[in-house]
């Protein structure tokens, strides 16, 4: 470089406004000392120890006595994970908010474990799960080919708790030592466990139990019916997940996950009545210039207050707090009533009578009934009755 070129970058440096100080303390980082070594505390060489950040990330081996540096942002969390041919860590190792300072990390011999699991019968299991864990960390979480065997991945030479289960299959443990590759087999055995399902409607302040309403379990053939308690009962396989589905007329769906161990268990569902508005003791047939009186409930029959109210298209109002409103009818015919709240209606139907346009008013034929066997004597004096007179004369005269 000329000392011409120099001259102008410490120009460009000068002109920017920003110091040469502060330009050099933004590639400041930290130097962590990293030690791999064994259980025994003995160093391990040739291990790759790749560290990451947020934003950033390193690879460096270590040397003869196990130690290697890697430089990172101050305050940085820095996550390191350790290979090596003969050395494996379970965990990736992390050094939270990074300072320059020593870092030891311990690793362990390689190790496999090959998992069979087979059913009561001693035939493989295929897509059962297989997990290992150790010191509280789940290490293994694979399930089995369609041999009814895993084999995992190299893991740290040690001791573990192996779980194998499958859906509907109960679960099998067992200790598992790990001291280079070894051979388990488990066997696990299908079974089922009862599960009762409670439907009730937490609309009212104590929920009540809802009978009728269908409980469906998707991909079974459970489909039933709840009783008067709200209750509906049936089986399942263990150790699964279920979709269970509620329904009824007038009421809402409902869905829900059932999560199913190894112990019969129970299940709460709540629905509630589809949203509606109605009119309620509203007259079919009211004379014109009459009042015919609303009432406007929802679904569960509580009254709604400012219902909109139409006749034939034309407001005739809105309901007061009871839910009630009066208007009257003014002209002959079916008028067509309408209510509108929250986006909800409900229609009914009203004829308009007027009494001066009917036919008669039903006085003859009252008269008709009132004479109706009369010989005109008087009220209710027919033949049959005056020879029953007759005869009673002709007796007191006998008498005589």
């Amino acid at each position: 470089m000329t000392r011409t070129t120099v001259l102008l970058l410490t120009a460009v440096v000068l002109l920017s406004g920003i110091p040469m100080s502060a330009t050099a303390a933004t590639s400041q980082e930290v130097t962590l000392t990293v030690s791999v070594v064994d259980r025994n505390g003995n160093p391990v060489d040739d291990a790759t120890v790749r560290a990451t950040w947020d934003g950033g990330n390193a690879t460096e081996e270590t040397s003869s006595n196990g130690k290697t540096f890697v430089d990172a942002p101050p305050g940085a969390d820095v996550e390191i994970d350790v290979t090596h041919d003969e050395y494996i860590r379970n965990t990736n190792y992390v050094v939270e908010s990074a300072s320059a300072e020593d870092v030891e990390i311990t690793v362990a011999e390689r190790g496999t474990a090959t998992v069979e699991v087979t059913d009561a019968d001693g035939n493989p299991v295929s897509n059962a799960w297989v997990r290992l864990w150790q010191d509280g960390n789940r290490v293994v979480s694979e399930r089995t080919g369609d041999d009814g065997v895993h084999r995992t991945k190299a893991i740290e030479q040690g001791e573990y708790n192996l779980f194998v289960f499958k859906e509907g299959y109960r679960r099998n443990d067992t200790e598992l030592t790990v001291d280079g590759d070894v051979s388990q087999e488990l066997g696990i055995e299908s079974d089922s466990v009862t599960v009762t399902f409670q439907v009730n409607d937490h609309h009212f302040g104590t929920p009540k139990p809802v009978q009728g309403a269908t409980v469906s379990i998707a991909e079974t053939e459970f489909s039933q019916s709840t009783l008067q308690s709200g209750e509906a009962t049936t089986s399942v396989p263990v150790n699964d997940e279920y979709e269970v589905t509620v329904t009824k007329d007038g009421y809402n769906e409902t869905m829900r996950t059932l999560d199913v161990d190894e112990e019969s268990t129970s299940m709460d569902l709540s629905i509630r009545r589809t949203a509606a508005i109605s009119i309620d003791s509203l007259a079919d047939r009211v004379v014109v210039g009459e009042n015919v009186s609303i009432d406007v409930t929802d679904e569960y029959g509580t009254p709604v207050a400012n219902a909109s109210v139409t006749v034939d298209g034309q407001s005739v109002g809105e309901t007061d707090e009871n839910g009630e409103l009066r208007f009257s009818i003014d002209s002959e015919g079916e008028h067509a009533v309408e209510v509108t709240a929250d986006g909800l209606q409900d229609t009914a139907t009203i004829d308009g009578i007027d009494p001066s346009n009917e036919s008669g008013n039903g006085s003859e034929t009252a008269t008709s009934n009132t004479t109706t066997g009369s010989s005109g004597d008087g009220p209710g004096f027919t033949p049959a009755l005056a020879l029953l007179g007759a005869l009673l004369a002709v007796a007191l005269m006998s008498r005589r």
